[in-house]
C-alpha cells in the first residue's frame, strides 16, 4: 500500500454557474402529454472537479461473475455515514480495492459461488472491513443457486433491497425468483471482540409471487414510489425488472409491487418499442418542480431494438408510467447515435426528479 501525502493532492475546483438545473417535466400537446426537459426556477448547476481523487494506490481485481464479466457495485451508507458496498462474487478472485475520496479499503475473501455480498466498516475492529454473505435462501432442496441481479435503494434512514435468484428445485426446470427486504441503516460496532449491530439475519427476505410465470431477469432496479406517504401502508419503492428474449417470452420491462398484500405484484410494461434485450435501466421521477406538482414514476431504458438499416441498434428511451405502472406514455427517444453505442446509463436523483 502506497499512501499519498496531503501535500500531493490538489484542491478541488468549484465553479458556480448560472445554468438552470434541468428537470424532466410533462407538457400537454395536441397528441397528449409528452415528456420534455425543463429548467428549474431557482437552482443552478454547480461543477466540482479535482485532478486527484486517490488517497492510496494498490493493484486490484474486481468482483466478477463466472463468465468473467464485471459485476455492478452498489454503494450506500450506514447510520454513521460510512460506505457499504454490495456486489456479486463468484470466481474466487480476491479484492483489495481503494475507493479514493472515502479513504477506505475493501477486502474481498475468496468466493466460490455467485452470491450477494456486503462489505462494511466496523470501527476499532481488528479487521475494520468485514465481508457478509446476505444471499436470500431459496427452497431447501434447491440446487445451482445463482444471484442474477440485485439493487439497493437508500431513502433517508432506510435501505431497500431487491435480489433475483436463479435456482433449480429438485427434479424441476430452473426458476427465477425475486426477493425483497428493507432494513434500517445499520450501526455495526465491536463488542467484546464480536461484531454487533449488523448481521445477515437482519434481512427478512420475502419472496415475491411471480403471477406472470418465470422470466429470465437481467436487471433489477428499485425506484422511489412518489405516491408513498408515511403510515399509508404503500411501499416506499417499486421494483422494476428487465428480461431477455427466450423461446417463450420477448424481452420486456416489468413493474413489481413488493407489498405482500398485492394479489398481482408483477405488471408488464407496454412501451411501444420492440426489444431483443434490455441492457440497462435507471429511475426517472417525472413532474414539475413547483410545490404540489404531480409527479410520476418513470424509466430510462437502454435496449437493443430491430431496425430497417441494420439487424439491431442500441436505443435509449425515457418512459413515463401511468398510475398502475402497466403502460408507458410520453415515450421520448434520446439521440445516442452521436456518442456511439452506450453500454450503460445513469441518472442522478434529486428532490425534483431524475435527470
Amino acid at each position: 500500500m502506497a499512501p499519498m501525502k496531503q501535500t500531493q493532492l490538489a484542491e478541488p475546483t468549484i465553479l458556480n454557474t448560472h445554468v438552470p438545473f434541468p428537470i424532466v417535466d410533462v407538457k400537454a400537446s395536441e397528441e397528449g402529454d409528452i415528456v420534455v426537459l425543463g429548467k428549474h426556477e431557482t437552482d443552478t448547476i454547480v461543477l466540482e472537479s479535482a485532478s486527484e481523487l486517490v488517497t492510496s494506490s494498490i493493484t486490484t481485481s474486481l468482483f466478477r461473475t463466472r463468465k468473467g464479466d464485471n459485476s455492478s457495485l452498489d454503494i450506500v451508507h450506514d447510520a454513521n455515514g460510512r460506505p457499504m458496498v454490495f456486489s456479486v462474487g463468484s470466481d474466487g478472485v480476491s479484492l483489495l480495492h481503494s475507493l479514493n475520496a472515502y479513504q477506505y479499503l475493501i477486502m474481498h475473501s475468496l468466493i466460490a459461488r455467485q452470491r450477494l455480498f456486503c462489505i462494511f466498516h466496523v470501527e476499532k475492529a481488528s479487521r475494520p472491513w468485514q465481508l457478509l454473505d446476505i444471499t436470500p435462501v431459496a427452497e431447501t432442496k434447491a440446487t445451482s443457486i445463482t444471484v442474477t441481479a440485485f439493487d439497493v435503494l437508500e431513502v433517508k434512514q432506510d435501505l431497500h433491497f431487491a435480489v433475483s435468484i436463479r435456482y433449480t428445485p429438485g427434479g424441476s426446470e430452473e426458476i427465477h425468483q425475486i426477493f425483497w427486504a428493507s432494513i434500517k441503516q445499520p450501526n455495526a460496532q465491536i463488542d467484546d471482540g464480536k461484531v454487533t449491530g449488523f448481521a445477515a439475519s437482519d434481512f427478512k427476505w420475502e419472496p415475491i409471487q411471480n403471477n406472470l410465470g418465470s422470466r429470465v431477469i437481467t436487471k433489477l432496479m428499485n425506484s422511489v414510489n412518489p405516491d408513498a406517504q408515511p403510515g399509508s401502508g404503500s411501499p416506499a419503492f417499486t421494483i422494476f425488472a428487465a428480461t431477455k428474449t427466450t423461446e417463450t417470452h420477448s424481452a420486456s420491462a416489468y413493474a413489481i409491487n413488493p407489498s405482500p398484500s398485492s394479489p398481482v405484484p408483477w405488471t408488464a410494461i407496454s412501451f411501444g418499442a420492440q426489444s431483443y434485450s434490455i441492457v440497462d435501466m435507471q429511475p426517472v421521477i417525472v413532474g414539475g418542480a413547483t410545490k404540489g406538482a404531480k409527479k410520476r414514476a418513470g424509466l430510462a431504458l437502454l435496449h437493443d431494438a430491430p431496425t430497417q438499416e441494420t439487424d439491431t441498434a442500441r436505443r435509449c428511451h425515457v418512459l413515463t408510467l401511468n398510475d398502475a405502472h402497466d403502460e408507458a406514455f410520453g415515450l421520448m427517444p434520446l439521440n445516442t447515435d452521436k456518442v456511439g453505442s452506450p453500454s450503460a446509463i445513469w441518472t442522478s436523483f434529486n428532490s425534483w426528479g431524475c435527470v
